[in-house]
């Protein structure tokens, strides 16, 4: 990573509230799952068409793996950039609090 790299860790809220905290540094396990309330599921978005963007930065999708059995919102802004990405997503609707991670922020390659 070189200097002047950044990125984002976005959290899409159920409620439809986006939060998008800009830094540099890969967040932690715990930050992610507290912020999904959680466990944490990474989103297999390449099976879905591909690079996964969000404001032209690839972007990663982590959400609460539990959502379903916790009986968790639908989270129709998070469902829609899904729907928008890929027609292949489908009827589904993701549930709870979502995270994006961008730049400097993804985890892994």
């Amino acid at each position: 990573m070189g200097r002047g790299m950044s990125g984002h860790f976005v959290i899409i809220k159920a409620s439809g509230e986006v939060e998008i905290k800009p830094r540099e540094t890969r967040p932690t396990l715990e930050e992610v799952q507290k912020a999904v309330d959680g466990y944490v599921q990474l989103m297999p978005l390449k099976q879905f068409g591909g690079r996964f963007k969000w404001h032209g930065e690839l972007a990663q999708m982590l959400v609460n793996e539990d959502g379903r059995s916790k009986n968790l919102p639908p989270n129709k802004v998070a469902t829609q950039l899904l729907r928008d990405f890929s027609e292949l997503w489908g009827k589904d609707v993701l549930l709870g609090d979502v995270v994006l991670l961008t730049g400097t922020c993804r985890w892994g390659n």
